[in-house]
């Protein structure tokens, strides 16, 4: 649906924009919108664990720096970059784990929630956001405990007063989750979440 994300990247028009099971074809689609608007990217595509949607993108109007330089099976389904913004560095982690959808995958997302929890949080130095498709549910025992430790970095996450839906299972849509999820720092204000 093109022409709405292309009205929603317009209307919103975000200092930074970090995107989930972005593809080539969407690259490709939205390039040159987005290469005029938004001078540092960091795209990743690989089609590995999900494909074809496993890519992830940072645009950002902000330079853009990686600031991880430890690399781990896990590398591909993070992308991490710091940007400055007002001669202060906020860094961010664009996340897409691995769908759980037999015992293999399940065990791997998993080890990649437990990567992102054990090192990544600890590289974050002071302003930070996390967001993404974690493919996990909030009431989760695995995301309860990755959210506690997420607080002790003095990381939040982000929600309204709305439960909302970011997955349904499409032959039964009675099955649903909340599988997409936002994290920022305490120093950092989020005026709205939708």
């Amino acid at each position: 649906e093109y022409p709405e994300v292309m009205d929603f990247f317009i209307t919103e028009d975000p200092d930074i924009l970090m995107l989930a099971e972005y593809t080539e074809k969407h690259y490709l689609h939205f390039a040159e919108y987005l290469d005029s608007n938004y001078p540092y990217k960091s795209l990743y595509f690989d089609e590995i664990y999900s494909t074809p949607y496993t890519g992830k993108a940072i645009y950002s109007k902000y330079p853009l720096t990686e600031n991880y330089s430890q690399k781990s099976e896990h590398s591909g389904l993070f992308v991490t970059q710091t940007a400055v913004v007002d001669g202060k560095e906020i860094d961010l982690v664009m996340v897409h784990t691995t769908a759980p959808v037999n015992s293999e995958y399940f065990s791997s997302r998993n080890r990649q929630l437990s990567y992102l929890q054990n090192t990544l949080i600890d590289d974050i130095s002071e302003a930070g956001v996390i967001t993404g498709d974690f493919n996990i549910s909030p009431w989760s025992p695995r995301f309860l405990k990755m959210n506690r430790e997420f607080e002790k970095q003095n990381l939040k996450k982000v929600s309204n007063n709305k439960f909302a839906f970011s997955w349904e299972y499409r032959p039964a849509g009675f099955f649903k989750s909340q599988i997409d999820h936002s994290f920022v720092s305490d120093d950092l204000h989020v005026s709205a979440y939708e």
